[in-house]
């Protein structure tokens, strides 16, 4: 990798004490009801973050090269204005830095901390019948029993963007190909992909499910998702991983996917070409996953008609899939016609 850097870092900081000065409360919002600052007390607060985007060390302790290691490169040799992008080598250092961070998240009553295991670290060769990096279990341990010691619930998603390299071709050329939709080739096409990240998965499940209640399997897979199989890929080991979590560990935790695309309404609601691109996009980049996963129903039409490699579901594969997200959480986008 080109431009490789590392931090200052080498070993867990232990955390310092929270300054008061630091916990200073926000200015209060004119004209706003007080009545909105009121959660129902069940309500889910929290803050999220991605190995890829803060724990840097990203050749640390037997981690090996992931898909973001490569796109500031893949940036540079498409000619893209690289001023605002920094490489995910040193990030905020928070493979390090942890314990400092959560300290800081609990001292603000944060209750719950949603973060992603980088799945290099765990599985350095990243496929079946490789090794496993205890080092870097052990570390993941350390960073939930810190959390739950600090009244935080961790929240784990098995992969947020940081597919093995392999998976892409191993250098930033793989990033280069044009996608069918979604944004980028993250691997998830690749014939090896399910099969190894559902073995990757079932390590990390087994190892922290006694500790962890919430699991994402998934960050925003449209992102990585530029083919039909690579739907196909997504959709079919997240539900071999739930019911993995369900049927084989007993847990009684959630299992769901950060789906990431709005649901789209109408930009105009009464003009009927703003209404049929809404349905046509939510078809195309919510039902593909929705369908089959909340409904058990197959992909709508549209998917069919504008990805011309998808892969057909059967009756028994619907059957399967089924009901297999276990909370799903929208915001909302308005389109207008062009967007057909």
């Amino acid at each position: 990798m080109r431009n490789f850097k590392r931090g200052i870092y080498s070993t867990t900081v232990a955390p310092t004490p929270v300054p008061k000065a630091e916990l200073v409360l926000p200015p209060p919002l004119l004209f706003t009801p007080a009545g909105c600052y009121l959660f129902p007390c069940d309500f889910m607060l929290g803050i999220n973050s991605a190995a890829a985007q803060v724990e840097g060390a990203a050749a640390d302790e037997g981690r090996t090269p992931a898909a973001p290691d490569f796109i500031t490169e893949f940036a540079r040799s498409i000619g893209a204005d690289t001023s605002s992008l920094e490489d995910d080598f040193i990030a905020t250092e928070n493979y390090y830095l942890y314990k400092q961070d959560i300290e800081r998240l609990a001292s603000v009553g944060l209750k719950y901390y949603s973060f992603s295991i980088a799945w290099p670290r765990i599985l350095p060769f990243a496929v079946p019948g490789t090794p496993v990096n205890k080092q870097a279990l052990a570390h993941y341990d350390d960073l939930i029993n810190f959390a739950i010691e600090k009244g935080v619930h961790p929240v784990v998603t098995l992969t947020h963007f940081d597919t093995p390299a392999q998976f892409i071709g191993g250098n930033a050329t793989g990033l280069n190909k044009k996608p069918l939709f979604g944004n980028l080739n993250l691997g998830y096409q690749n014939d090896t992909f399910e099969d190894a990240f559902v073995h990757y998965g079932k390590i990390v499940m087994a190892h922290f499910a006694d500790r962890v209640p919430i699991w994402i399997t998934f960050n925003e897979p449209l992102t990585g998702c530029d083919t039909g199989p690579s739907i196909d890929h997504v959709i079919k080991s997240h539900a071999r991983l739930y019911h993995f979590y369900k049927d084989e560990l007993q847990g009684t935790g959630k299992v769901s996917i950060k789906m990431g695309a709005a649901p789209a309404l109408p930009q105009i609601p009464s003009n009927a070409s703003y209404v049929a691109a809404t349905k046509h996009y939510n078809d195309l980049n919510i039902g593909s996953f929705l369908n089959p996963l909340a409904l058990g129903q197959d992909f709508p039409d549209a998917y069919k008609q504008t990805i011309q490699d998808y892969v057909p579901l059967t009756q028994d594969d619907l059957a399967y899939l089924n009901h297999t997200l276990g909370m799903f959480y929208p915001t909302l986008a308005a389109l207008q016609r062009h967007f057909v």
